[in-house]
């Protein structure tokens, strides 16, 4: 089957399975069927033996009656059971006729058949006829008294005895011929499949060897070129002519090997163009972090230096604002002497609360610029404690606003500075109580979840809300959206926000703001599960 598909020899092979299968079967039935037509016929033959024997007893009991009214020699007395045997040879005759109509057995040699109409039966009846009359003869002649005519008639018949046991002996041969001619034909049959099955598995055999070496040979060649292009050795291929499918695959490899062939020497004729470009790629990369380091440390002297200069500003601005307010208070005490005008009364009340709004915002600008100057401390932070920490802190200012502050159960623990990390959460919880809704309680909820890169804190409350354009801009320095009727002065000077994104980008982190107008804000703090230390 050279050049042939697998499935086309699979095929084949349970086309011969299913012929062997079938012809085990027909071997198995017909066997079983023979077998049973012979202990059909034996048991036929048994029955059909033992009637013609008991027609033979009875046979001869008719006959050992006649002998005893013989020797009796009595008319009366033969008279007298003349009547009783008479029925007794009817019967007789009748059980040897309905013996040859029951008997069905089919030939049973060439010259031996049964049934009601064959020469056999024709004969046989005819000669029993002649004798059951024969005995009737005697019998009429016991009755006339002459014994002597009657024992001559009996002496003649008794010699058709043994020709009847002969007949007996005929069938029975002819049983045994037959029962030898089927066992023949059994034996002939048994051959016969037993060949053809041997056959038929010794060609599944040799369509199956065929099939496992001409895959296993494929199969072989196929590992040896894998092993040789995996050592760099392109220089032949695979030729397997069957069975089809491996050759198709073959094929295919060989086509793959070309490609990977092709690909390799381009490869290696562009490895010095490659090892060119890597070299000048790691000069310019280097180059680019030189300019990279470079820039941050002007960007964070810069920064020291405005951090520098805001602190400076704000030291002197709230030096001067002390001035001023030393100076109202002065006028204040001089109106308890001199009599000043309301309208100067009026404008120092406005003095006095502008210089607390300069003097929070000169605060909030020095810890503005503080914050990361110093170096920070990053720790493990159970942030449970830290939360608890900061609904204490904000207990007083909760109370004042009405507000109540939830902390969820499962709170994330993190990395990072402790006293930072707490300062923003606060400025985002005062944010929440500053721009709450008139309308409904205050309610703040501090929640977080994880993942597998950053942990994520949210402050969620349902106060006025924040329009969409101002997401980004309210973490700008100085940026500010007036509160609402009945909500709290803005006391941070715009820097609130500020803090809290200042801390958040020193741990590397982010936040925003999620917001719908008049139905509350979500801030969110994300931050790295690692900090760089």
């Amino acid at each position: 089957m050279s050049g042939k598909s697998i499935k086309f020899q699979f095929v084949v092979m349970i086309f011969l399975f299913v012929i062997f299968g079938a012809a085990v079967i027909l071997q198995m039935f017909y066997i079983n069927r023979l077998q049973l037509q012979q202990y059909c016929r034996i048991h036929e033959t048994h029955g059909m033996i033992s009637s013609f024997l008991k027609q033979d007893q009875d046979e001869g009991r008719i006959l050992l009656r006649l002998r005893v009214i013989i020797a009796d020699r009595n008319a009366a007395a033969a008279a007298a059971r003349a009547d009783d045997l008479a029925s007794a040879i009817d019967d007789w005759f009748k059980a040897i006729a309905a013996w040859l109509d029951k008997s069905r057995h089919p030939e049973l040699s060439e010259n031996v058949t049964l049934g009601r109409n064959s020469a056999f039966a024709v004969k046989y009846l005819a000669e029993k006829k002649r004798q059951a009359d024969a005995y009737r003869r005697v019998l009429d002649c016991c009755r006339e008294g002459k014994f002597d005519d009657a024992q001559h008639i009996l002496n003649i018949e008794a010699q058709f005895q043994p020709a009847a046991r002969d007949t007996l002996a005929v069938i029975d041969r002819s049983v045994e011929d037959t029962l030898q001619r089927n066992l023949q034909r059994i034996r002939l049959i048994f051959l016969i499949l037993s060949i053809g099955s041997l056959s038929i598995l010794a060609l599944m055999v040799v369509v199956g060897i065929g099939l496992y070496r001409g895959m296993l040979d494929g199969i072989a060649q196929m590992d040896m070129a894998l092993r040789r292009i995996s050592g760099g050795d392109f220089s032949s291929g695979v030729r397997i002519a069957s069975p089809r499918e491996l050759a198709l695959l073959a094929n295919s490899f060989n086509n793959m090997q070309n490609t990977i062939k092709i690909r390799d020497r381009k490869i290696h004729e562009d490895s010095e163009d490659i090892k060119k470009i890597n070299e000048f790629l790691e000069q310019k990369v280097v180059s680019i972090n030189r300019t990279v380091e470079q820039l941050e440390i002007a960007i964070r002297q810069k920064n020291e230096e405005i951090d520098m200069t805001l602190e400076m500003m704000a030291g002197e601005l709230k030096s001067r604002l002390t001035m001023i307010g030393t100076a109202g208070e002065f006028l204040k005490h001089l109106h308890d002497r001199v009599a000043l005008p309301e309208a100067v009364i009026h404008g120092l009340d406005k003095v006095n609360v502008g210089l607390l709004h300069l003097t929070s915002m000169s605060e909030q600008v020095a810890e503005l610029a503080g914050i990361g100057r110093d170096s920070m401390h990053i720790q493990h932070l159970p942030m449970g404690a830290v939360l608890k920490n900061i609904s204490d802190h904000l207990h007083f200012e909760l109370g004042v606003a009405g507000a109540q502050l939830q902390l969820a159960d499962d709170i994330f623990d993190c990395q990072g500075d402790g006293a930072m990390l707490e300062q923003a959460l606060i400025k985002l919880v005062q944010n929440a109580l500053r721009y709450r809704s008139p309308e409904r309680e205050c309610m703040v909820r501090i929640e977080s979840e994880a993942d597998i890169l950053f942990v994520r804190y949210k402050v969620i409350d349902n106060g006025i809300g924040i329009a969409p354009e101002y997401h980004e801009k309210i973490f700008q320095a100085f940026f500010r959206i007036n509160p609402p009727e009945g909500g709290a002065a803005d006391g941070e000077g715009g820097l609130g926000l500020a803090i809290v994104h200042r801390i958040v980008t020193l741990h590397n982190g982010r936040v925003w703001v999620e917001s719908t107008p008049g139905e509350g804000s979500t801030f969110i703090i994300e931050l790295p599960k690692q900090q760089g230390r």
